[in-house]
Parts: structure tokens; sequence; C-alpha cells
């Protein structure tokens, strides 16, 4: 008799494990089942108990469905991997089946379980069945084994899920690898990742029956991790049924034929002088950065930088030493682009840089300021010094709008123009985004004069109790009062703020003012809490902690009342040096709070190493709560999260009594918005706690 199918559950929350299980017994499945919720235990439970079928999680404490995957694959390869998650999302799904997993279920519709698992025992015996015809067939074919064996070419049989079945030696040689090794791999697993795809596509059509063979090139993975090309010619040899029963593939190495027509490509798309992309490839990296834009709400910048007075440099020292500093300029060109920005020579002393993501104008501008800069240094050609100046022309476009040959134009009629105007400079092509850069500058000669003015003022947005409904706190909300625009909200100037590092002193006297007014409060409403907003500009300065114990010592704040929210995203931008300000000001009292959470592309790991004491959900998935399925999966995800890891969950921009009820039935702990309340001056403030203390 067979044994019944091992199955293993891999999920730290006993409770899921159990409905799992559960859910299989209705389906009248017989099986052995295995709970584990480490990943000790489970790589201890991956060699004991061998399963057929994993069962797992996405999101686990130490590591995830993918790494999990990994070691199953890599300990029991024959087994089946479903990812059992209550945070699947398409993008993801999607990602989990390409890396290998036989499906996934949500947790929310976990009676799709069984009918999976079940579909998956009848996908194992006909696996099975398949191998045991396998065998037979290679038993029958012996005289074919031999002239396989000794094929002077690399050979592979691949069952149709694509494992290799037998390889000979040459195919060994070829990919460095053993006999072993190959035969416990996949033929995507060996195959250069760029061309799994259309491998796959291939096989898909011979198993469809639209076509019996095929010849290409593709590249295969060394065991050291280099490509080898190949000339790949694969034909399927039908079973009874005249279903492939597999397919023998051939590989001829062409490696060296294809780095000669590289080397070839690249002389055809580089200039010879400097190794920079010329004009023609240039022109179409530019195109790629104009399609991308569209996807990324971002803007490309041009600039087209020429020499000045190159020719009297070249006409004095002689064209071999002009060749040398163009080699030179090029170096130095190099050193001040960002990963992903091109730069290119456009001939005689023209050089082309394209830079994807642009914000703003401002950041083209910076870059055309560092580039004049580092090529303004001296040079040394000749054992002469040489002193170089640049003009530069700066245009900006995205998406549909512009095409390249329209920024190159436009970036050179800017160089030209900055010729015009006594070169050693630089000039926007586009008018309008010249004036936001005035309005910029203006923005931030304003906000040097504010703090000064004291235009400035703190407004507070209270804190409720989702189950009490009592008010336990306020965030504190900065808003500027500019003597002509009136109001300002953050959104409108923080940005120059942050970029000028402005932010650091007006962040402390943010600070300063919401913790003087809590004090004051605390005297007739003790424990109330603050919020205050702690920007990443911020958290990078060492001088942090000083300003918050000063700052407490002056207003003698209780700092267990006081609670710093810093954003997903600025975790990022120095987790190092944030974990230890963070650690740092929790032994000092105070609180920590990430906020807008679920917004960035910090790693959950960061919530472990940060150790915050509140999750903040930010307020566009709130607002989407009501109508956005998947708005009300991320916030229930978040909730849950801080639940299991002990934090207070807090819902901000809370603004209907639908969103409320949503939130309440999800169990947070803490809302705001202005269904309670918008932000409110300091006398306002006063007047709610003194309401919510005689309610």
């Amino acid at each position: 008799m067979r044994r019944d199918p091992r199955i293993l559950v891999l999920d730290d929350s006993a409770t899921d494990a159990e409905l799992m299980e559960r859910e299989l017994r209705k389906s009248d499945i017989r099986f052995n089942a295995m709970r584990v919720g480490t990943r000790a235990s489970y790589v201890s439970a991956l060699e004991e108990f061998s399963p057929d079928i994993i069962l797992s999680d996405n999101a686990l404490p130490a590591f995830d469905a993918l790494s999990a995957m990994d070691l199953a694959r890599s300990a029991c390869p024959g087994s089946d991997f479903i990812v059992v998650s209550g945070t699947m999302g398409e993008e993801l799904a999607i990602a989990t089946l390409k890396s290998g997993a036989t499906d996934y279920v949500l947790k929310q519709r976990l009676e799709r379980l069984g009918p999976v698992v079940r579909r998956t025992l009848m996908e194992r015996e006909d696996r099975r069945a398949a191998r045991q015809a396998e065998r037979e067939a290679l038993e029958a074919n012996e005289r074919f084994r031999r002239a396989f064996e000794a094929a002077p070419t690399g050979m592979a049989l691949v069952r149709p899920d694509g494992r290799l079945l037998q390889v000979n030696a040459a195919l060994c040689e070829l990919l460095g690898r053993s006999e072993r090794d190959l035969l416990a791999s996949t033929m995507a697993s060996i195959t250069y990742p760029a061309d799994r795809t259309v491998s796959a596509t291939r096989r898909d059509r011979m198993l469809a029956g639209d076509t019996r063979a095929h010849r290409d090139e593709k590249r295969l993975l060394h065991a050291d991790g280099h490509s080898v090309w190949v000339i790949e010619s694969v034909s399927s040899l039908a079973g009874a049924d005249s279903q492939p029963m597999y397919f023998i593939a051939q590989y001829q190495d062409i490696t060296a034929a294809k780095e000669a027509e590289a080397r070839l490509v690249h002389q055809a798309l580089h200039d010879p002088l400097t190794g920079l992309p010329n004009r023609r490839l240039i022109t179409d990296r530019l195109v790629h950065a104009l399609a991308n834009s569209s996807r990324r709400y971002s803007l490309v910048a041009v600039l087209f930088l020429d020499l000045d007075q190159f020719k009297v440099i070249n006409d004095s020292l002689g064209h071999d030493a002009g060749d040398e500093l163009i080699a030179a300029v090029a170096e130095r060109l190099r050193g001040v682009l960002r990963e992903g920005d091109t730069a290119g020579r456009f001939g005689g002393d023209e050089f082309v840089l394209v830079c994807e993501d642009q914000v703003a104008e401002d950041g083209a501008i910076g870059l055309a300021d560092r580039v004049a800069t580092v090529l303004t240094r001296p040079f040394v050609v000749r054992d002469r010094e040489v002193t170089l100046t640049v003009s530069i022309g700066i245009s900006l476009g995205a998406g549909a709008e512009v095409t390249a040959e329209d920024l190159l134009r436009d970036a050179d009629a800017a160089m030209y123009r900055a010729k015009d105007g006594g070169r050693a400079r630089y000039e926007v092509f586009d008018q309008a985004m010249r004036r936001r850069v005035t309005e910029r500058l203006e923005t931030e000669a304003a906000l040097r004069r504010a703090l000064e003015r004291d235009e400035f003022r703190v407004y507070y947005q209270p804190q409720i109790n989702v189950v009490t409904g009592e008010l336990v706190g306020f965030e504190a909300l900065l808003r500027w009062e500019h003597p002509e625009r009136g109001v300002v909200l953050p959104g409108e100037f923080m940005p120059v703020a942050e970029s000028t590092g402005l932010i650091v002193g007006i962040g402390a006297w943010v600070l300063e003012e919401a913790c003087r007014e809590a004090a004051a409060w605390s005297t007739t409403h003790p424990g109330v809490a603050l919020a205050v907003n702690i920007s990443a500009r911020q958290l990078a300065d060492p001088r942090l902690v000083d300003t918050v114990a000063r700052v407490l010592a002056r207003t003698s704040l209780d700092p267990r009342t006081l609670c710093l929210e810093i954003t997903e995203s600025a975790l990022i931008t120095g987790p190092e040096m944030g974990a230890d300000t963070l650690d740092a000001l929790r032994k000092s009292g105070v609180q920590v709070g990430i906020d807008d959470f679920g917004t960035g592309y910090a790693s959950l790991s960061y919530l472990t190493d940060f150790r915050p004491d509140s999750l903040k959900v930010d307020k566009t998935f709130v607002a989407r709560l009501e109508s956005h399925s998947e708005s009300r999966s991320i916030v229930g995800a978040v909730i849950r999260l801080a639940h299991d890891l002990g934090l207070t969950a807090i819902a901000e921009g809370v603004e209907t009594v639908e969103q409320l009820a949503i939130i309440r039935n999800m169990g947070c702990d803490q809302v705001q918005g202005h269904l309670f309340a918008p932000a409110q001056p300091p006398e306002e403030a006063l007047r709610l706690l003194s309401f919510a203390g005689r309610a």
C-alpha cells in the first residue's frame, strides 16, 4: 500500500496552522502532518520529515516564503510548495509562482486549500507515473544512451517539467558542473536569467504540439557564475500517446564568436577615444529613459556640455594633447554621475549626460553645478596645467510629450544660449521650469527668515482611543503663516526645508514649542501623549539625541509622554546611524513611532532593528477603505503586524463614520482625522482636553 502523503505546515501562528489542517480534513484528504514555526525547526523538518507538500505562510519572523522555497528546493527538491498568506498581492503572487511555487492560497479564502492540495497530490501521482515510464523508456534505449554519452557536444535529456533526466560528459565540461549537480537542476536553473522566459515559451509551444523542434541561441550558466553562449537544438520525443515524453537538447559552444560580436557592437556604439557611449547609443538610451519616465512619473534631464574655448587649447598644445584632455574630462564625468545615468561623447569637445528619475529642475541644475565644479579643477596634460570651464544646456521632459531628438535639440539650444551669456554657466531651456526654480529660491529665502519673524505655528490634531473614545494624545503639525500667501501647509515647503537642511532648525523649534505646550497641559491633564514628526535629515543629524534631551530638560516634559514619529522612507536613508539614534532616544524614555507605514520600501526586518513602539497606517490607505478591498487588506495586515510585534496601531486620516467602523472591526488601537477634529491651534486643543475631561 502507498503511504499517506507527508504535509509540512510552516506558520508561526498555531491557530492558522490548525485552520489549514482542518480544511484538509474537510476535503477527506488522508495525510501525515507536521507543524513548524521557525527557520531552525523548518530546516530540521525538511531533512527528517521529507515532506511531499509544504504549506508555508509568506511572512515569517526571520524569513519569507521565497527563502523557505529555496531551502526546500535544496533539501527536498521533489516537494511541492504552496504559499498560504494573508497579504499576497498580485505581483508577489506572480513572483512566487515564477520562483517555483506550486500554487498560492489566501488565508481569507482558506476553503480553496483542500482542492488545491488534492490537485497537487494528483499532479504528484501523475509525475510519479511519468517518471516510471521514463525509466522504462531509458532501459529500452541503451544504444541511444551510449551514443548520447559519447557525443562531442553537450547533450541532455529533459523532462517535460524542465528537470534534467540525463546529461553527457561534454555538457558537464561545458558548464563546469558534475553530473550529479546537473541532474539535481532544471533547465531554468542552468539558463541565464534573462533568457528563461523565452526558453519557457519555446518549451510550452513544444508541449502544446505547435512545433516538434527548435534551434536558437541562448545563454547557460557556468558553475562559476559566468554565462556560456550556445546554439541550442531541441527535439521532442513522444510517447505512445503522441505527447512529448521528454526532450533531447544539444548545445554547441559559441561563446568565443559571441564575445567577438560583442566587441564589434561595442565599437559601433562607443567613442573609441573615451570609451563613452556615442551619439547613436546616447539617443537609444534617451528613448528608453523617456519610455520609463511615463511609468515612473518622473522627468528625464539632458545636459549638453561644450568645453569653453577648447579649440585654443587644441591649437596651442596639439591634437594629441587635446585627445588626452578629452579622455580626462570623460573620466571625471563618469565619477560625477549616479548609477543608471549615462555620459556620452557627441563628438569633438561636446558631451551629453542623460539622467533619469529627476523630480524637478533643481536636480538637473545641481548636477550641472557638480559637473562645472569637477571640470574647473586643473588638469595636467603633457606636464602642463590646463584649466577648463564648461557651458551647459539643460532640457527636461517625460513620456510622450517629447522625443529624444526634442530633448537633445533643446539642450543644445540652451547650451548655445549659455555660451552667448558669457560661457562657464548653465541655461535651462524650459521657461516654466525656470519660473519654478525662482519660486523655490524665494521659498528658501522666506523660510530662512520665517523663524526670525515668528511665522511658524504648531497645531495639534487629537488622537482617540478606538475602544473607549478617550482623547489620549495629540500629533503636533507645523503651519507657516506666510505674510503674503497666508497659511502654508507643510507639503508646500517641507521638501525645500529638507533639501536645504533648514529642517534641522525648524524641527528643533517645533519640538520645543510642542513639548512646552504639552508640559503646560500636563499640569491639569497628566498623561496626555504628544507625537512629533522627525524628518530623515533630522534623524541623520548626530545632534538629535542631545537636542531632544535639552528640550525635555527645558520644558520639564515627562519623556514617556513624547513619541517621535519617523516616516518609513526615512528609515532607509541611513539605517545604521538611525538605529543607534533611536536606541539612544528610547533609553532616555522617549517612544518611537513609524509614520506613513506601507508607503515606503523599508524591509520588514527594520521593525526588529529599530524596535518602534507604534505603527501609523498612512491616510492614503484609510481614505480608500470603503471602496478598495486592497486597501482594507493592507490596513488589516499592518494592524495585525503591529499587534503581533506588541506595537500600538494608529490610523490617520479617518474622515467618515464608515471608515471608523472598519478600523474598529480590524482592532486598531488609536485613530485621528477630521471625523474627530482637524489640527487645532493650542488654545482649541486645550479646550478639547478640558471638554474630554468633563465628558
